[in-house]
């Protein structure tokens, strides 16, 4: 059951990596306005922003909390970017370092999951072979 968490984990961890990567290496600048954004202690809704793409679409959409580079304040101004393949789903705050919180969270927890099963597996070694051991002698 570990393994399978710290696939997933992994798996996910390295997507959102590549996600980032990609919309900073090939994203396009914009101007965002921050419409809304609620306490995220108190309700999940990511903050909500506006901006105008280089073709004059306006696009409103949501910004998910691990996208930004502080938290942002409604009504803000904060530069984005964005992938023009994808201009509602690939957003993020042109600030944000490449390897971000959820990054370096995943791979602790790839670590530290793989060290339990390690761990678990030793000792289910050694638990098989003391019970080999007894059921040789008895």
């Amino acid at each position: 059951m570990a393994i399978i968490a710290i696939v997933i984990i992994a798996v996910a961890t390295i997507d959102d990596f590549r996600s980032v990567r990609t919309i900073q290496d090939d994203g396009i600048a914009a101007m965002a306005v921050v419409e809304s954004v609620h306490d995220r202690r108190r309700l999940p809704d990511e903050p909500r922003v506006v901006f105008v793409t280089a073709e004059g679409d306006t696009i409103h959409t949501t910004v998910g909390w691990h996208r930004w580079s502080g938290s942002p304040a409604a009504g803000e101004r904060r530069q984005i970017l964005y992938l023009p393949s994808d201009p509602e789903g690939s957003v993020l705050d042109s600030g944000l370092p490449f390897a971000h919180f959820t990054h370096l969270l995943g791979l602790l927890l790839v670590g530290v999951l793989a060290g339990v099963c390690t761990e678990l597996w030793r000792k289910g070694m050694l638990l098989s072979h003391l019970h080999a051991r007894r059921s040789r002698r008895g």
